[in-house]
């Protein structure tokens, strides 16, 4: 299980990559070349785009390209093409090397494919430090919620214990008032208690997500975290039916306990891969 927060760096003779990342639903990218090296954009984002799901992902590559340029065969040619350009004009004009390594800079970089491969090689080694992060933070987080899920699971068994409770309550209640109404008002009384004394099916399925979301905890899945994020809107919407239901302040008052834990989950969750 991966964050959705990292940072990582790499670094050659000529070419620096940093990965940073921040959390986000969906997968977006923003990648900033100098110009020099605009025509890999397409092929950086296809090779990012198969080791990321979600997160927003912010790459910057800065690349020192003036020595892969400025070798000396070249700095003769350029020299010699200005100097017959200011011979030509007849505009004895010196040719200095900072003039040569201006015009230099402003020459298109040629996509060779030693540059490629080496950008690619810094671009992987960036990517690898970037996942170990996530990696560890993700680990950080599981810890988290594995202590979250087995408090909820304390809570949820102390309501199944005192939930017999309220079905007793509910059929004494029920018999105290047995002669006040007509058969008619009687069976809707009875349907009222049955629905409202029953919250063993919130409890099964309590059970159930928690269930589910150990085991996506455990997994070894990288990209879990929309899945456990479906799971906990599940958990919410249970917790709400049992507290609607409870009609006991002792199982109100765990019901509320386990909406607090499951909104801690939520938070936490937001930051998963």
């Amino acid at each position: 299980m991966r964050s959705m927060t990292g940072y990582g760096q790499a670094r050659s003779s000529h070419i620096t990559v940093e990965i940073h990342s921040v959390n986000r639903k969906t997968l977006d990218m923003n990648i900033y070349l100098p110009k020099e090296l605009l025509f890999l954009d397409v092929e950086i984002r296809r090779f990012l785009s198969e080791k990321l799901q979600r997160g927003q992902v912010t790459i910057r590559i800065q690349a020192d390209l003036l020595d892969q340029k400025a070798t000396l065969s070249h700095l003769k040619k350029l020299q010699k093409k200005w100097n017959d350009i200011t011979d030509a004009l007849k505009m004895p004009v010196q040719v200095t090397l900072p003039f040569l390594l201006d015009k230099m800079e402003e020459e298109p970089l040629k996509a060779s494919p030693e540059l490629k491969k080496e950008l690619f090689h810094v671009l992987e080694n960036a990517l690898s430090a970037f996942l170990a992060m996530r990696a560890k933070e993700g680990a950080h987080l599981a810890k988290v919620l594995k202590g979250y899920v087995q408090e909820i699971e304390t809570l949820v068994k102390k309501v199944e214990v005192k939930a017999p409770a309220i079905k007793e309550r509910y059929r004494k209640t029920l018999q105290a008032r047995l002669a006040e109404f007509s058969d008619e008002r009687l069976l809707k009384e009875a349907m009222l208690y049955a629905e409202k004394s029953d919250i063993s099916e919130e409890i099964t399925r309590l059970y159930s997500h928690l269930a589910q979301m150990k085991k996506l905890l455990s997994s070894k899945g990288e990209s879990v975290g929309r899945s456990l994020d479906f799971i906990t809107q599940e958990m919410g919407r249970e917790s709400n039916t049992l507290l609607a239901k409870a009609g006991d302040s002792e199982i109100s008052l765990l019901g509320l306990e386990i909406k607090s834990l499951i909104e801690k989950i939520r938070e936490q969750v937001q930051n998963i891969e």
